[in-house]
């Protein structure tokens, strides 16, 4: 539970950066399998979902995660996402001041986020949207290649070993931070409403 004073340390806003791992690439037909989050306080979240799908070797070779994992060490979708919902509304922050971070977020994890709450019928709260992919290519449209994996290199940040959600949420909070000063250098803020805004409309 977040405090008063950490609250006022950020201003009052609260970001989560989350990620989640799936059993493919379409929300309606696949699954989430691992969700991982961290956000600006230092609060980290990870779960693992079972699934009724067997798990692809493409899927198990990129995330490490295999059906046998999610037979012993997931839980049931609903329970998963009900802790998840739990987690994102944890905190005093208002609706104005929450915001949701993900790379490559408009085409993929804000699909299955949506979807999967309105699926086990959770209401989410009003949350602002920023997709680090875009906001990368925002500000440096002189890179060729914009994926975590690149970003990190780019910016000489120690990569994870894993592919697993929590790890790239890590990976990514660092990556993000670095956007945000190269953000600052180049509009002059690095306030969060003004990122989203100026990915959303950059003339």
């Amino acid at each position: 539970m977040l405090t008063r004073n950490q609250l006022k340390k950020h201003k009052g806003i609260r970001y989560i950066i989350y990620d989640f791992e799936t059993s493919g690439l379409n929300p309606y037909n696949d699954d989430i399998i691992e969700i991982g989050a961290i956000d600006n306080y230092g609060n980290t979240f990870n779960v693992l979902l079972k699934t009724k799908k067997k798990l692809s070797n493409k899927i198990t070779e990129l995330t490490g995660i295999t059906d046998n994992l999610l037979e012993k060490e997931g839980v049931e979708p609903i329970a998963g996402i009900k802790l998840f919902n739990d987690y994102i509304n944890s905190g005093l922050s208002t609706k104005n001041n929450l915001y949701m971070i993900a790379h490559n977020n408009d085409a993929f994890d804000k699909l299955f986020l949506k979807f999967t709450f309105d699926k086990y019928r959770f209401k989410l709260p009003v949350l602002h949207f920023i997709d680090s992919y875009r906001m990368a290519q925002l500000i440096l449209p002189e890179l060729n290649y914009y994926s975590l994996k690149s970003l990190s290199k780019y910016f000489n940040i120690e990569l994870e070993q894993d592919h697993r959600a929590l790890s790239d949420c890590v990976m990514l909070k660092q990556v993000f931070n670095v956007l945000l000063t190269v953000f600052k250098q180049k509009y002059g803020t690095k306030e969060l409403n003004t990122v989203a805004k100026k990915i959303r409309n950059p003339f």
